[in-house]
C-alpha cells in the first residue's frame, strides 16, 4: 500500500483510499492491521460514513452506497453519472453535494429527502457552483465558488449564518471548531470562527510556499 490517497474518514476505524490493480481501493484501518473492502472503478471525489453504510461519489459525478459490513458486494445504491460532487454525515443522514444543489439522503428510507438549499433559495443564500462541503459544530460550511463565499447553514435551526467570503476556487475545507481553513490546490487560508473576530483571515498561505501541490487538508 504505497499510493494513499488525502481521502480518509473515521468512523471507529479509518477509513481510506488507495491505488490497486489500475482501481480505487477502499481500505480498512484497524489496530490489528488493514483489510480491502471493495475497489471503484473511477476515482472518488468525496466519502463517508453514516449508521453503518458507506456512501461515495466518484469523478464521474455518480453516488454509492453500501453496507459497511456487506461493502465486498453490490451496492444498495448506485446512481448514473448525474453532477454528484461531495458527501458528508450528519447524525444518520448524509448531505450530498449535486449540481447546485445541497440534498439530504436519508440513511433509513434508502432515498434523499424533499430538503434541499439550491439556486432557487431565497436571493441572499442562493448557490452559484457548490463545489464541496463540510459539517463541524452542527454547521454545514458550503464552498459557494460562484459566489466567492463559503456559505453557512445552521442544521439546528434551519436558518443561515454570516458567510465568510473566499474567492479560493474548489476549496478544500476543514474546521477544529474554532476556525475554517480553505484551500485551493494553490493556497490555503485559515478563518477565524470564533463570536469576535468572525470571518477575518488569522493566516494565509501564498501559491509560492506550497507550490501548487494541495491535494488535501485537515486542522
Amino acid at each position: 500500500l504505497q499510493r494513499f490517497s488525502p481521502l480518509t474518514v473515521y468512523k471507529e476505524n479509518l477509513y481510506c483510499v488507495c491505488d490497486v490493480d489500475g482501481g480505487y481501493g477502499i481500505f480498512e484501518i484497524m489496530d490489528s492491521g488493514y483489510r480491502h473492502l471493495t475497489t471503484f472503478p473511477k476515482r472518488l471525489l468525496s466519502m463517508t460514513v453514516a449508521n453503518n453504510r458507506f456512501y461515495a461519489v466518484t469523478e464521474s459525478g455518480a453516488f454509492y452506497a453500501y453496507y459497511l459490513n456487506n461493502i465486498q458486494n453490490e451496492p444498495f445504491e448506485a446512481t448514473e453519472p448525474n453532477n454528484y460532487k461531495a458527501v458528508c454525515a450528519y447524525d444518520d443522514d448524509v448531505y450530498v453535494v449535486q449540481d447546485n444543489s445541497i440534498r439530504l439522503y436519508s440513511t433509513e428510507d434508502k432515498a434523499f429527502t424533499d430538503f434541499e438549499i439550491s439556486v432557487s433559495s431565497s436571493s441572499k443564500h442562493r448557490l452559484n457552483g457548490a463545489s464541496n462541503l463540510l459539517l463541524a459544530n452542527n454547521k454545514l460550511f458550503i464552498a459557494d465558488d460562484g459566489n466567492d463565499r463559503i456559505s453557512v447553514y445552521d442544521t439546528v435551526n434551519g436558518t443561515f449564518e454570516t458567510a465568510i467570503t473566499s474567492t479560493l476556487p474548489t476549496p478544500f475545507l476543514s474546521s477544529y471548531g474554532e476556525t475554517l481553513l480553505v484551500s485551493s490546490a494553490q493556497e490555503a487560508v485559515l478563518y477565524s470562527l470564533s463570536a469576535k473576530g468572525y470571518g477575518d483571515t488569522l493566516l494565509q498561505i501564498p501559491t509560492e510556499a506550497l507550490d501548487g501541490n494541495v491535494i488535501g487538508a485537515a486542522c
